[in-house]
């Protein structure tokens, strides 16, 4: 801060000389102390850092010429950017152990930065496909800079994936899922195919093969485990609503009579296995089945028609 407050002294005693001297202003003068200041007061206000910065740049090449010709390439590259190199001589030495993967740097040939343009030599930045969290889906080819972003932040995080066969469609959804997996994301496949079996086993997954031949099979009345700010009771009435929808159905249309008749049965199915509105918690108690559901209704007057509507799901094809 004492080097800042000596700099921006001489600044001003400068602009001050012309003043007196009754020169034309100098715009460069002016914006450089603006520049101090504003940097002054961040670093006062801690939202800036100040570095000792060293860039080093090792060329490569299987023949001196070929060395060269990558040495001018890259000046011309810098220079054009008012960016000046200055080789090495006599502390070649020096200078390969400062680029070798020791973290020891001999040359000491530094520049002061603060982090405003420190942060432009991250060699990957791109405004337009990077974010601050997500996960990697590949590299930007304008630019070399990795496309990083979590689409579940975005307000509609839907995507599709359009490319000609054998492209690596399947390829790119397999990596994502992998890499989302890590953030703890819930993943559901449908997968008419069959090419997402392996996968799901070699992840812990589950796969439920869905056919009349299989020997996995959906049951309606299984209850979901109720979250943090739910209760047995709302997990209940919530299910029995979406049976009563899947019911109407299957059954092709309901009556209000008979709505009520399968709202009734639904409940006292659910009552057989002990799992009512008061039930505190479903640990250790097992859902019902499609079969008790038919021999509730059959205790239940009116309910031949529904019972035979029924049959085909349960003893039937």
């Amino acid at each position: 801060m004492k080097e800042f407050q000596k700099k921006v002294a001489e600044v001003q005693s400068q602009i001050l000389i012309k003043d007196e001297k009754g020169e034309v202003r100098d715009p460069k003068l002016e914006t450089a102390l603006e520049d101090l200041e504003d940097l002054r007061d961040s670093l006062l206000q801690a939202q800036e850092k100040m570095f000792e910065v060293a860039l080093y740049i090792s060329i490569y090449g299987d023949t001196e010429d070929e060395v060269r010709k990558s040495e001018t390439e890259i000046k011309n590259l810098l220079e054009s950017r008012l960016i000046y190199l200055k080789p090495a001589l006599f502390q070649q030495a020096e200078a390969l152990k400062s680029i070798l993967p020791f973290c020891t740097d001999e040359l000491k040939i530094t520049n002061r930065l603060n982090t405003s343009p420190l942060s432009s030599f991250f060699p990957f930045v791109s405004f337009d496909l990077s974010s601050d969290k997500g996960i990697l889906y590949g590299i930007n080819r304008h630019n070399g800079s990795l496309i990083i972003f979590d689409r579940f932040s975005l307000e509609n995080y839907n995507s599709m994936i359009f490319a000609k066969s054998g492209s690596g469609k399947s390829y790119t959804m397999k990596l994502e899922i992998l890499r989302t997996l890590m953030f703890d994301t819930n993943v559901i496949i449908i997968d008419p195919e069959r090419e997402y079996e392996f996968l799901a086993e070699s992840v812990g997954g589950r796969y439920f093969d869905i056919s009349l031949n299989s020997q996995h099979h959906i049951n309606p009345f299984d209850l979901p485990t109720p979250s943090d700010d739910e209760s047995v009771s709302d997990v209940l009435r919530s299910n029995i609503i979406n049976l009563v929808g899947l019911l109407r159905v299957m059954l092709g249309g309901l009556t209000s009579e008979e709505d009520a008749i399968i709202d009734r049965a639904i409940t006292e199915t659910y009552a057989l296995k002990n799992i009512t509105g008061n039930t505190e918690s479903l640990d250790g108690l097992e859902p019902p089945l499609l079969s008790d559901f038919e021999m509730v209704l059959a205790g239940i007057d009116g309910s031949n028609d529904l019972i035979q509507r029924l049959s085909k799901y349960t003893v039937g094809s």
